[in-house]
């Protein structure tokens, strides 16, 4: 609520934008508004533009051809490709993921090489709003959501799920007005122009954090922590442990040999001697 007016006060990216293009363009006369809330679908919206109860419709309204015939949209200011949006599912067990990209036989090329390697060494040295809660209940196992929805979806619940993109695409998101009002035309023209400014982007990012939407993307590389390699760590170093015991081992032989060799070199004299 406004506490100056006390009216409702309405805010949003639809809000932002439809205010953004009111203080771009330059309106030929005093142009005033005020919003009010719609409890409805879609399309009951849309109708009570065609039949004047509304002057105009402002949200996240989508363009398509059989809508087109009755009001009049304006150029689009966001696009709407269709997704679908799961929850995630992160693997339990992520100790042993760096073998998942190997065959077995490159395993056995690489188990081969690394025996090599350890025996030179051994050698030479000595040592990654509520549609949460349905899907929690298991109400629902999937959403079809378009493009800025999915934003949206994605800037409350930035982790835990996965978007896949598919090839759907509508007419984006525009605002509504009578079939033949100018002011289509003129929202248009400023829509535009904020576009190719860079102005629609930023509102965008202002309203939908751009790294939680893209983190969901399952296109993206995630990234993989120490538990993703702690099991190869062990065994590197339960490998190398092993290598530097036994190279202890190999040295503490070959000193002993030698002590015993020098130890008979010395009787031999000394029984030399006596004779």
């Amino acid at each position: 609520m406004d506490d100056t007016t006390g009216k409702p006060y309405y805010i949003g990216f639809c809000i932002d934008v439809f205010e953004k293009v009111v203080s771009h363009f330059p309106f030929p006369e005093r142009f005033d508004y005020e919003f009010y809330r719609h409890n409805g679908t879609y399309e009951d919206l849309v109708n009570k533009v065609r039949d004047k109860t509304y002057d105009a419709a402002v949200g996240d309204i989508t363009i398509l051809a059989n809508r087109s015939q009755y009001v009049e949209f304006t150029q689009p200011f966001i696009a709407s490709d269709l997704t679908m949006i799961v929850p995630a599912k992160p693997d339990r067990d992520r100790a042993l993921i760096f073998m998942e990209p190997f065959t077995p036989t490159m395993w056995i090329a690489s188990g081969g090489i690394l025996v090599y390697t350890m025996l030179e060494a051994i050698v030479g040295i000595s040592n990654t709003s509520s549609y949460g809660d349905e899907f929690r209940r298991g109400n629902i196992t999937a959403l079809f959501l378009e493009y800025p929805i999915e934003r949206a979806f994605f800037t409350e619940y930035c982790y835990g799920y996965v978007a896949i993109q598919e090839n759907y695409r509508f007419g984006g998101f525009g605002f509504v007005f009578p079939k033949g009002s100018r002011l289509a035309a003129n929202f248009s023209e400023a829509i535009l122009e904020l576009s190719e400014s860079g102005e629609m982007k930023r509102l965008e990012n202002k309203w939908f954090s751009p790294e939680c939407t893209m983190r969901n993307f399952t296109n993206e590389t995630p990234q993989l922590g120490l538990n993703s390699f702690w099991a190869l760590y062990a065994l590197t170093i339960t490998t190398s442990t092993g290598c530097f015991l036994f190279a202890c081992l190999c040295t503490r032989r070959n000193r002993q040999d030698h002590e015993q060799g020098s130890n008979s070199d010395n009787l031999s004299v000394t029984e030399m001697s006596i004779l």
